[in-house]
C-alpha cells in the first residue's frame, strides 16, 4: 500500500472520530521541524520528514513542492504518540529553474514557511588516467577517461560531453566531442609536438554543459632518466650537544650492482626565526667503496650558537659522478638540529571515561538493497537534556529512513542502530535533531558512516616479477565477465622524477570519492527565515535558534579536479590486444616511423574480458634494465571499478647477467674514426669471460684495429669481468658514406648474452645539396604519345638519379611532404600545415588510402597546431619567430594563420572559437587612421609587403569569417588604389576580374621575390579559372606550377607556394580519375632504356627507376592512355666559384678558438655592402667538429636577446642563429663553450655558415678546427678560383 493511500485513510479515520475539520487550527505553542534534501534532482525521488516537539495534539501539515515543471503536495499527520511522519515524492525529469519547498498547517498550531531548493542533475564523476606525469616534447601522450557514478559503476557520457587537452598557455590543442566508450571508458592519444609550449598541461573532461569540468595535470618539459639509483640516509633530528652525525650514501646500477665513482656532499644551513646564525655552505667529498660511503659531519662547521627553541635546518645534497661515463645523479634530504630543551612538551593527563546505561534505537531501511547481517551502531553524546529526537538516514541526496529515537537514562546520550544494505556505499549521513523545550533551540548532531564495499571480484594478473630485457613474457589476466580491463606499465624512474605522484587508479581514489560526497553538501545556515541547511538536509522550523552539537572531521574542500589529479590513462578509440593488431593493406601510403628514444612507458593497452577464465597476453620486455610498475583496473556494469589485488600494482624487475651501455655522438663525418667506448656490467655472482663482437657493414662503416687496419668480419674482443664490476671494451669505427649507421655490438658469456644497437648520423658534404625535376603529360586516344628531355640545373653526383613514375599527381605528395622542423618560422610552419591539410582533404574519402594514414595526417595537423600556438601572443596575433621581437605581432602572418584556422574548422582539429575571434579582433585593431590595414613588423618571408597587397590578402581571408566585421573602409581604399594604379599581379591576387596568365620569363627565377610572386599569381589565376570553369590556360598553368614547385625545396614552404599548391589541388579535383594503360621509358644512354608499365594496380604508387649517370639531361617517352608524372631527384655539389672571389663575398666570417678544459669559441659575422634589394635577414649555422657538444647552460645564459633567436640542434652539436636585418658593416659576435665527449681520429673541420634568408644556396662556409688556439677567417689571400676551402682559410696565431 502506498504512503499516499495510508495518509488519506488515516485522515479519513480521524474525521469520522469527530476530531474536527482539517482546516481547524488549535491555538497552542509547539515546535515543528521539516527536514528534506537541500537539492532536488531531476528524475530522483525526494523525501521529506515532518516532526513536532513539545506538542501532544494531532497536527496536519501540507507539504508542497513547486517549480517550472512540478507542483505536487501531500498532507502529513503527527500526534503525541507518533511525532514524526515521512513521505517520498516521485520526481519526473525537471527543467532547470527555481524550485520551492513549502509547509503550512491545516490543523494544529499555526505554521507557514518556505525555502528555495537547488535544482541539479545528479553529478556523475570523471577519472582521468595517464601512465605518468612527465612528458618530453615529441612523446606520445596517452590517457583514459572513466565516466562513473557515486558507486563506481560506469555511466554513458551525455551528448554534450567533451574532453580536451590544454597546453601551458591554456590553449585547447585537441578536443574530443563524439565520445565512444567501453564500460564508461574513453581512451585516446596525442603525439606531442617537438616544439610545444613547455610547462604544465591539462587534460580535462566535462560530462555535459551543466556539469563541472574535471582536470588532471601533466608536465611537458625536457628530462633525463637517472642512470643509476642513489640512496641517501641521514638522521632526521640531531641534538646540538651530539656535536656530529653520520651521512650514509650508497649508489647502485638499476640492475643492482654497486657504482664506482666520487661523492660530493653539499650542506646549506638556515633557520626560520631570530637566531644568531649566519647561513653556511659546506662541501665534503669522498670516494665510493663498493658503491658506498659514510661521511662524518661536524656541527661546529655550521657555527650554530643558541637556538632559542628554534631548530637549525640543514639541506643536504648528494652528487655522485659515475667513474666511466661521468654521469651524475643527485639526491636531497634534510636534517633538523635541535636544542634538547626545545623538545620538551607538557604532560598529557588521561581522564578515565565513564558511561551510563544505553537505550537502543533501531532505524530500518526498506526497499534499498539487501540488509547486511549486523546493524551499524552510532553514538550521539549531547550536552543538552532531550526527551526524544528524530534520526534521519540520508544517502546521496535521498532520505532512506527516519525514526523517533530516545536517549538512555542520562537523557543526553543516544545509541542508534542503522540497518545498512548492500547499496549503501560509499557514504551514509546520519542526522539527529530535536528542539530543546527549555530554550526553544533546534539542537542537531550528525555523523557519517563509511560502509565497507560489498564483496566483489577483483582483477587478478599472473605476471613474472623478474624478467630479462628483450624477452617475450606472458601475462595471465582474470576479471569479471564482460569487463573492460586497462593496463599500464611504467618505468619507476620517471615516477620518481615526478615526485612519486601519478595519475593512476589506486585505493586513494575511492577515499577521494567518499570525501567529495561527504564534503559536497553546503553547510550554510539561514537563520532569518528559519531555514537551516546541514549535511545536505534543509530544515524549516520555528525554533528560536540553532545549536550544532557535533561535527565530523571533514575533508578539506579542495577543488575536485585537484584531488582527482592522480589517476589517468590513454588510447585511441579501438581496443588493442598488444601485438595482435590487424595490418592494413592499402595502395597508399607508408606511415613514417617515430623514433622512441625515451621508452619509459612499456604498456598502455586495454581489452575486454568476455569470460571468467584467464586471458593470456604476450608482449616483449623493453631493452632496458630497470623496475617496471604494472597496474591494472577493470570496469563492469554490475560492480563498477575494481583494482588489482592484493596490491594495486606489481613491481617487475628487468635484469640480466650482462648489460652493456654505449654512448655515441649524434653525428660524425665521412673518413673520421670514432672510438666506441663500451661499458659492460657483470651482474653475476662469479667472474665472467665475455666475448664482444662488432657487426660489420662494408657499405656504411668499417671496424678498425688499433693500427687503423680493417678488422675481419665480426670483429671480436675478449675481456674477463669480475663479479658486480664493469669492464671496458673499445672499438674503432670509420664512416664510409653519408647516411645513418646502425652500429650493432653483441656480448656473449657462459651465463648470458646482451646486444646493443646505436644509430649515428654521418653528415654529408656541406656543399652537397638535393634537387628534383618533374614532368607531367596527359595522353589520350588522340595524343597517345609524349616524349621529352628532363634537364637538371646542376650536375648529379656519382650516386646518379632516382626517377619515380606514377599516373597520379597526388601520388608524389606523400613522398615530398615536408614535416615539421625545429627551425621552422611562422610562415614555414603554416605553409607545411596547409600542405598537410590539402593532402588530408584530398584523401578524406579516398578508398585507396588506409585509415591509419589519414589518422597520421590528422596527428601531423595536431602536431603543427601545437607548435603554432607557441607563436601565438596574448593579443591574438602571431609572431614570425619565437624569441625575436617578442612584442611584435605581424599583421600579415596573423591573417595567414587565420586563413589556416578557417580551413582547420572543417578538419579533425577542434579548437576554441575564441582563438579565431581574438585574431580577427587583432586584425581589426591593425587598421590605421586612414581605415586600411597596416603592418608594423618585419616579415622576412614576404619582404617589406606593400599596403595594397596586405589589404587585399586580409580582405580575402576575412570574407570567410562568421562574425559581422566592418571592412567597408578598407574595401573602398583598395578599390581606389586599384583604379588609380591597375597592376597585373594585384588584379590576379584580387580575383574579381578575369586575368590572362602571362608565362614568366626564364631569367625571372634568379630573384626569389619575383619568382614567388609569379608562383602566387599563377596559382590565383588557376584557382579562379577552375572556380569559373574557364578551361583556357588551365593545363598550361598546371604544367608550369608542377615544374616550378618540384624544382627546388626552397619553394615548398612559403606563402606563395601554398597558394600555388592549393590551385594544383583545385585543378586535380576537377579531373576525372581514369584507369591508365601506359608504357614509360627513361634513358640517358639509348642502348640502356628502363621500362615500366603503369596500370590500375600501380597508378597510385611512385615506381622507382634508378639511373646511374651524372648527365645533366635524360630522355623519357610515354605511350598509351592516361596521365604520367615523372619525378627525378638527385644530389649535386654547390658551385662555389663565385663565393671564392673576395669581391663577391656576402659575409665576413671569423672563429676564434681558445683551447682550455672547455673549448672557448667566439664566432663573428659581418655583412658586406653589396647591393641586395631582396635582403630581409641572415641565418648563421655553426656545426661543431664531431665528438664535441655545446655547454647548454652557458649557451642559455649568454645568448639571450630580442635581436636574434638561437636554436640548439642535434643534441647540442649544431647551433642555428636567426638574425633580424643585419646592418651593412655591422659585426655581430657570439661566445660559447664546447666540451669533448667522444674521441675522434682524423677529425674533420667544423663549419660556420652564413647566408641570406631565402637565399640559402648562396652561402659562405668557413671551416675551422679545434687543433690549437687560433683565429679562422674566410678572407682569401689570393684570387685563385680553384683554391680549396682549406687553402683560402687564413689562420692567425
Amino acid at each position: 500500500m502506498s504512503d499516499c493511500l495510508v495518509h488519506k485513510l488515516l485522515l479519513l479515520f480521524l474525521l469520522r472520530l469527530g476530531v474536527g475539520s482539517p482546516q481547524e487550527l488549535i491555538s497552542s505553542t509547539g515546535n515543528y521541524i521539516l527536514s528534506a534534501p537541500a537539492n532536488i534532482y531531476s528524475g530522483r525521488p525526494y523525501g521529506v520528514v515532518v516532526s513536532t516537539f513539545n506538542y501532544r495534539f494531532r497536527t496536519i501539515f501540507e507539504v508542497v513542492l513547486s517549480g517550472p515543471s512540478i507542483n505536487v503536495s501531500m498532507q502529513m499527520l503527527t500526534t503525541g504518540n507518533f511525532p514524526s511522519s515521512k513521505y517520498t515524492f516521485d520526481i519526473p525529469e525537471l527543467e532547470e529553474g527555481l524550485y520551492w519547498l513549502k509547509i503550512k498547517t491545516l490543523r494544529g498550531f499555526q505554521v507557514e514557511n518556505s525555502t528555495q531548493l537547488t535544482w541539479r542533475n545528479f553529478k556523475d564523476f570523471i577519472k582521468i588516467q595517464t601512465p605518468k606525469l612527465l612528458y618530453r616534447p615529441g612523446q606520445l601522450l596517452q590517457f583514459r577517461v572513466f565516466f562513473h557514478n557515486e558507486t563506481m559503476k560506469p555511466v554513458k557520457p551525455r551528448s554534450k560531453a567533451a574532453i580536451w587537452i590544454e597546453d601551458a598557455k591554456g590553449i585547447h590543442v585537441k578536443v574530443y566531442n563524439s565520445l565512444t566508450v567501453v564500460q564508461g571508458v574513453f581512451q585516446s592519444e596525442l603525439r606531442l609536438s617537438l616544439r610545444p609550449n613547455l610547462g604544465r598541461w591539462r587534460i580535462c573532461a566535462q560530462n555535459g554543459v551543466r556539469s563541472n569540468e574535471e582536470c588532471t595535470h601533466i608536465q611537458v618539459n625536457n628530462y633525463e632518466l637517472p642512470y643509476f639509483e642513489l640512496n641517501l640516509s641521514a638522521p632526521a633530528n640531531v641534538n646540538i650537544t651530539d656535536q656530529k652525525f653520520d651521512v650514509a650514501v650508497w649508489a647502485q646500477y638499476i640492475s643492482g650492482g654497486p657504482i664506482e665513482g666520487n661523492l660530493t656532499l653539499q650542506f646549506e644551513s638556515y633557520t626560520e626565526g631570530e637566531v644568531e646564525h649566519t647561513p653556511q655552505t659546506v662541501t665534503l667529498e669522498s670516494e665510493l667503496q663498493n658503491g658506498k660511503a659514510t661521511v662524518n659531519v661536524k656541527l661546529s662547521q655550521f657555527h650554530a650558537k643558541k637556538l632559542f627553541y628554534i631548530p637549525l635546518q640543514l639541506t643536504l645534497t648528494a652528487n655522485v659522478s659515475e667513474k666511466y661515463t661521468h654521469r651524475r645523479v643527485f639526491a636531497t634530504t634534510r636534517v633538523t638540529v635541535w636544542d634538547p630543551k626545545s623538545k620538551e612538551s607538557p604532560p598529557i593527563k588521561l581522564v578515565p571515561e565513564t558511561r551510563a546505561k544505553k537505550r537502543v534505537n533501531l532505524v530500518q531501511i526498506e526497499k534499498f538493497g539487501t540488509p547486511l547481517k549486523n546493524p551499524e551502531k552510532i553514538m550521539f553524546q549531547l550536552n543538552r537534556t532531550l526527551t526524544n529526537a528524530i534520526c534521519v538516514v540520508m544517502f546521496n541526496g535521498l532520505i532512506l529512513g527516519s525514526e523517533s529515537v530516545y536517549p538512555d537514562q542520562s537523557t543526553n546520550e543516544f545509541e542508534i542502530l542503522i540497518q545498512l544494505t548492500t547499496k549503501m556505499w560509499p557514504l551514509v549521513h546520519v542526522i539527529l535533531y530535536s528542539v530543546d523545550s527549555n530554550s526553544n533551540v533546534l539542537v542537531m548532531a550528525r555523523t557519517t558512516i563509511t560502509p565497507a564495499r560489498p564483496d566483489h571480484e577483483h582483477v587478478v594478473i599472473e605476471a613474472p616479477t623478474e624478467v630479462s630485457p628483450g624477452d617475450e613474457i606472458t601475462l595471465r589476466i582474470k576479471s569479471a565477465p564482460n569487463s573492460y580491463v586497462g593496463l599500464a606499465a611504467v618505468d619507476t624512474r620517471v615516477l620518481k622524477l615526478g615526485g612519486n605522484l601519478f595519475n593512476d587508479f589506486s585505493d586513494n581514489y575511492f577515499d577521494t570519492i567518499k570525501a567529495f560526497i561527504q564534503a559536497s553538501a553546503s553547510d550554510m545556515i539561514h537563520t532569518e527565515n528559519h531555514a537551516v541547511q546541514m549535511s545536505g538536509l534543509i530544515f524549516l522550523t520555528n525554533a528560536a535558534s540553532v545549536l550544532e552539537m557535533t561535527k565530523d572531521s571533514k575533508t578539506s574542500r579542495q577543488n575536485l579536479r585537484d584531488r582527482l589529479s592522480r589517476g589517468k590513462i590513454t588510447m585511441r578509440n579501438e581496443l588493442v590486444d598488444f601485438d595482435n593488431r590487424h595490418m592494413e593493406d592499402y595502395i597508399c601510403c607508408e606511415i613514417p616511423i617515430v623514433r622512441e628514444e625515451y621508452n619509459d612507458v612499456w604498456i598502455f593497452n586495454s581489452t575486454q574480458s568476455k569470460i571468467r577464465n584467464l586471458t593470456t597476453w604476450k608482449l616483449r620486455v623493453p631493452d632496458d634494465m630497470t623496475y617496471w610498475r604494472l597496474s591494472a583496473f577493470a570496469v563492469d556494469s554490475n560492480v563498477g571499478l575494481t583494482l588489482l589485488k592484493p596490491k594495486p600494482y606489481i613491481n617487475i624487475k628487468s635484469k640480466k647477467p650482462l648489460f652493456m651501455s654505449l654512448s655515441v655522438p649524434y653525428s660524425i663525418q665521412v673518413d673520421e674514426v670514432l672510438q666506441l667506448v663500451l661499458h659492460c656490467y657483470n651482474n653475476y655472482e662469479e667472474k665472467l669471460k665475455v666475448s664482444f663482437q662488432a657487426m660489420q657493414d662494408d657499405k656504411q662503416y668499417q671496424v678498425l684495429d688499433n693500427d687503423g687496419k680493417p678488422m675481419p668480419e665480426g670483429a671480436k674482443q675478449e675481456v674477463a669481468i669480475s663479479s658486480y664490476k664493469t669492464g671496458v671494451v673499445k672499438f674503432n669505427l670509420r664512416a664510409l658514406q653519408p647516411g645513418t649507421l646502425n652500429v650493432t655490438i653483441e656480448a656473449m658469456s657462459d651465463v648470458g648474452t646482451d646486444s646493443i644497437v646505436r644509430k649515428i648520423k654521418v653528415l654529408k658534404d656541406p656543399q652537397l645539396l638535393s634537387g628534383q625535376v618533374m614532368a607531367y603529360h596527359k595522353l589520350t586516344l588522340r595524343t597517345p604519345r609524349a616524349e621529352g628531355t628532363l634537364e637538371f640545373p646542376h650536375k648529379p653526383t656519382e650516386e646518379g638519379i632516382k626517377c619515380f613514375v606514377s599516373s597520379q599527381y597526388v601520388a608524389a605528395m606523400p613522398h615530398t611532404l615536408n614535416f615539421f622542423d625545429p627551425l621552422d618560422n611562422g610562415e614555414q610552419l603554416i605553409s607545411k600545415m596547409m600542405s598537410i591539410y590539402y593532402l588530408w582533404k584530398y584523401f578524406f574519402d579516398d578508398k585507396n588510402v588506409s585509415q591509419s594514414y589519414r589518422e597520421f595526417l590528422e596527428d601531423q595537423l595536431t602536431n603543427g597546431f601545437q607548435s603554432l600556438m607557441r607563436l601565438r601572443r596574448r593579443d591574438g596575433g602571431y609572431r614570425y619567430n619565437f624569441g625575436i621581437e617578442p612584442d611584435c605581432s605581424s599583421t600579415w602572418l596573423t591573417a595567414y594563420a587565420v586563413q589556416l584556422l578557417y580551413l582547420l574548422q572543417s578538419s579533425s582539429i577542434s579548437f576554441e572559437t575564441r582563438l579565431l575571434m581574438q585574431s580577427e579582433k587583432f586584425l581589426l585593431r591593425r587598421k590605421g587612421e586612414a581605415g586600411y590595414f597596416e603592418e608594423s613588423c618585419i616579415t622576412p618571408g614576404r619582404r617589406n609587403i606593400k599596403p595594397l597587397e596586405l589589404n587585399i590578402e586580409i580582405l580575402k581571408v576575412l570574407q570567410f569569417s562568421n562574425s559581422l566585421l566592418n571592412l567597408q573602409i578598407a574595401q573602398d581604399w583598395v578599390n581606389a588604389q586599384m583604379i588609380a594604379e591597375p597592376d597585373y599581379y594585384m588584379l590576379a591576387k584580387r580575383g574579381l576580374d578575369t586575368t590572362e596568365w602571362i608565362r614568366p620569363k626564364t631569367e625571372a627565377s634568379d630573384n626569389w621575390i619575383q619568382h614567388r610572386r609569379e608562383l602566387e599569381t599563377a596559382g590565383r589565376i588557376l584557382s579562379e579559372s577552375v572556380r569559373r570553369n574557364r578551361r583556357e590556360q588551365q593545363s598550361d598553368i598546371f604544367n608550369w606550377l608542377v615544374a616550378q614547385l618540384f624544382q627546388n625545396v626552397i619553394y615548398e614552404n612559403c606563402y606563395e607556394c601554398s597558394v600555388a599548391e592549393q590551385a594544383l589541388y583545385d585543378y586535380v579535383q576537377t579531373q576525372p580519375i581514369e584507369t591508365p594503360n601506359l608504357k614509360v621509358l627513361i634513358w640517358e644512354d639509348p642502348n640502356k632504356k628502363l621500362k615500366i608499365n603503369i596500370h590500375d594496380k600501380n597508378q597510385w604508387q611512385e615506381n622507382l627507376m634508378p639511373l646511374k649517370t651524372q648527365s645533366r639531361n635524360i630522355s623519357f617517352k610515354a605511350l598509351g592512355v592516361g596521365q604520367v608524372f615523372v619525378r627525378c631527384t638527385y644530389d649535386y655539389k654547390l658551385d662555389n666559384r663565385e663565393v671564392q672571389k673576395p669581391k663577391a663575398l656576402r659575409y665576413y666570417l671569423s672563429v676564434r678558438i681558445t683551447r682550455e678544459e672547455l673549448m672557448k669559441m667566439r664566432f663573428c659575422a659581418q655583412r658586406f655592402s653589396r647591393e641586395r634589394q631582396d635582403y630581409v635577414g641572415s641565418n648563421l649555422e655553426l656545426q661543431l667538429p664531431s665528438g664535441y657538444e655545446m655547454d647548454e647552460e652557458h649557451l642559455t645564459r649568454n645568448m639571450s636577446s630580442n635581436e636574434f633567436q638561437f636554436i640548439p640542434l642535434d643534441k647540442n652539436t649544431k647551433l642555428f642563429v636567426i638574425l633580424t636585418k643585419l646592418a651593412v658593416g655591422k659585426v655581430i659576435c657570439f661566445s660559447m663553450l664546447a666540451r669533448l665527449d667522444h674521441k675522434i681520429e682524423n677529425l674533420q673541420s667544423g663549419r660556420l655558415t652564413a647566408y641570406d634568408i631565402n637565399l640559402w644556396e648562396k652561402r659562405e662556409v668557413l671551416p675551422y678546427n679545434f687543433s690549437r688556439t687560433a683565429v679562422f677567417s674566410n678572407l682569401a689571400n689570393n684570387n685563385n678560383n680553384n683554391n680549396s676551402n682549406n687553402k683560402r682559410t687564413r689562420i692567425l696565431n
